[in-house]
């Protein structure tokens, strides 16, 4: 192997490492803060949105009723987890990754502001 060669491998073995180390401490940080800001949460009392919601329709639904009422949300969740994903992956594949990421932070924006609208009530 000529000298020239020799410092060609070693250049691209070089960034190749310093590539995959990187991507290897990009993630590590969000990764290892995870568990920390996840135990910061619980002591200041949050709560999963999902178990809000399920608790807000169990307060709000007669006492006979209870149980048919979680039932129905847990329908109308599925079947809007299932006519977003479905239309995001349409987007997905005919458009672009840009445009269901698009449609999906467009109904999150919506949510917010439901609830938004819901809160101050």
């Amino acid at each position: 192997m000529t000298g020239v060669r020799r410092v060609q491998v070693l250049v691209v073995g070089a960034g190749r490492a310093v590539l995959a180390a990187g991507h290897h401490l990009r993630h590590a940080g969000p990764a290892l803060a995870s568990v920390p800001a996840g135990r910061i949460a619980d002591r200041l009392g949050a709560r999963s949105p999902v178990l809000v919601l399920a608790a807000g329709v169990a307060a709000l639904a007669p006492k006979d009723l209870r149980g048919s009422a979680l039932g129905l949300l847990a329908t109308a969740q599925s079947l809007g987890d299932l006519a977003a994903s479905t239309v995001a992956g349409i987007l997905w594949t005919a458009v672009s990754p840009s445009a269901a990421f698009a449609y999906l932070a467009a109904w999150m924006v919506l949510a917010l502001a439901g609830l938004g609208t819901a809160a101050r009530r």
